[in-house]
């Protein structure tokens, strides 16, 4: 009678501590998904006439992103339609002024609309609003760019700004990646300076993409949770020797970063290209499929096939940061080094804080029962969820 009392006052405090860790971690991807996706382009080029600058611009924002900073009207589909969009050209170019200025010096150089004031593109899926600008700062080269769009709405907007140098006979093309702040640029820099900062700009946005990609992390998670066990006897047995653990981990972090790697290249050169309903939709499916292999493993103990096939899909979900991006071939080359190198970086900073956690608490009820059993089921239902309002462009929770 006594075993049974404590007994179930342990079953108690284990549900406890499910709810709350994982309420907790579901609090902390949820407020992930504001940053998602957000992320605006600039297109600059450069060129001398007459012994005058003449300087271009393409500037690209989401329209969901435009959507928080200027009403739009949405339809009984749920849409934001072109006209919407067209009835709020003098708010969007009263926000440009204000919040996207190129200087010379102390001196804001003027920005004017260029041809057609507006029009649509798709950059992953997403639609975004393209606006062309001619820009006039006199005699003299625009230094420093005043960037504060989205500033006080989401703080984890970035923008990725190209400026491309027409009056070298190199083109030199050279890539940042700015927040919402007062950003100097030195515009004398060389075109191997310019690589360089392409190198920093794309191992930040990998690093930034895959940390705030909560359901690539929630995969690599599901991955992860069985590398301090062995299936013996149809049950998960806690490792003895942590060297086995080790190697677990690292072929599961191998085959993922391996699969990733190569869709991640396909995609972004442009040479396999997938609607970004399906990515996004079987990316979902894998969490799903992954959590469920730990509570009833229908792959066995092969985990790292989980981990290189749907490696794969991820890649394409990867790709959506540079795919369509106005970038010449050798900058799109070291863009695509760097960003997938970026993503290396973040995804061993997740595996480096989780697995000696895992390591440590692998014999423990919690970790047998809160993370691993409670944290795959959430996984598994958080999961479905996503692939169903991602599939049928619902909005039950973020995803």
């Amino acid at each position: 009678m006594q075993k049974s009392f404590f007994a179930l006052i342990k079953n108690v405090v284990a549900l406890t501590l499910t709810v709350l860790f994982w309420f907790v971690l579901l609090n902390l991807f949820n407020s992930a998904q504001a940053h998602q996706f957000s992320t605006a382009y600039l297109a600059i080029e450069t060129q001398t006439q007459n012994k005058t600058p003449k300087i271009t611009a393409e500037y690209r924002l989401a329209v969901r992103d435009l959507s928080l900073l200027v009403p739009l009207e949405i339809d009984q589909n749920r849409q934001i339609t072109w006209g919407a969009i067209k009835a709020q050209q003098g708010a969007i170019a009263t926000l440009l002024s204000q919040d996207l200025q190129w200087k010379s010096g102390t001196s804001a150089c003027t920005m004017n609309p260029q041809r057609e004031p507006l029009a649509l593109d798709k950059i992953a899926g997403l639609s975004y609003l393209v606006m062309y600008l001619a820009v006039d700062c006199g005699d003299q080269n625009a230094t420093a760019l005043d960037y504060r769009v989205l500033q006080h709405v989401d703080s984890g907007h970035r923008l990725i700004l190209s400026v491309h140098d027409a009056n070298q006979l190199k083109s030199a093309t050279r890539t940042w990646l700015i927040a919402p702040s007062i950003t100097s640029l030195d515009a004398s820099e060389s075109a191997s300076n310019g690589l360089i900062q392409t190198f920093k700009t794309y191992v930040k946005e990998g690093t930034h993409h895959i940390l705030s990609g909560y359901d690539h992390l929630l995969f690599l998670l599901c991955l992860l949770l069985p590398a301090v066990y062995i299936r013996k006897d149809k049950q998960w047995i806690p490792v003895q020797s942590s060297m086995t653990a080790i190697r677990h981990t690292f072929y599961i972090a191998t085959a993922f970063t391996l699969a990733h790697s190569i869709t991640l290249t396909l995609a972004a050169l442009n040479v396999i290209s997938l609607p970004s309903k399906l990515v996004e939709s079987v990316i979902a499916f894998s969490i799903a499929l992954a959590a469920l292999s730990n509570l009833f493993p229908i792959f066995g103990t092969k985990q790292i096939r989980v981990a290189f096939i749907f490696g794969l899909i991820h890649g394409f979900g990867f790709a959506s940061a540079l795919t369509d991006l106005p970038l010449t071939t050798g900058t799109r080359m070291m863009a695509l080094f760097s960003f997938n190198f970026g993503i290396e970086l973040g995804q061993i900073t997740c595996i480096l804080i989780f697995f000696p956690i895992a390591l440590a608490l692998r014999e423990r009820v919690f970790y047998r029962q809160v993370m691993f059993r409670g944290g795959s089921v959430v996984a598994c239902v958080l999961a479905l969820l996503w692939m169903t309002q991602r599939i049928f462009d619902l909005n039950w929770i973020p995803g």
